[in-house]
């Protein structure tokens, strides 16, 4: 299974970032929240960086993800959602 990749950062910005995208380079800190549908956090890390979560053994299902950043210049936190598919 492939990483969770935060493929667009900056909503204005029609061109996605890399699915290397380094997080680091962008901002001084992060904190990653990913949520079930009940409303559980099934994953969190600080200093996330993309593809540091995969799913793991969740189930097959959509998850949603808070990404708090925090920058030199003021703060942005970026929400969406990932479907995980299984075989």
């Amino acid at each position: 299974m492939v990483g969770l990749n935060i493929r667009q950062l900056n909503p204005t910005d029609s061109k996605p970032f890399g699915a290397n995208l380094d997080l680091s380079e962008i901002y001084l800190s992060n904190q990653m929240f990913i949520f079930n549908r009940q409303g559980q956090k099934v994953f969190e890390k600080t200093n996330y960086n993309s593809g540091d979560w995969d799913g793991g053994n969740l189930a097959a299902g959509v998850y949603f993800y808070i990404l708090k950043c925090h920058g030199e210049f003021g703060d942005e936190v970026y929400r969406g959602a990932v479907t995980i598919i299984r075989n």
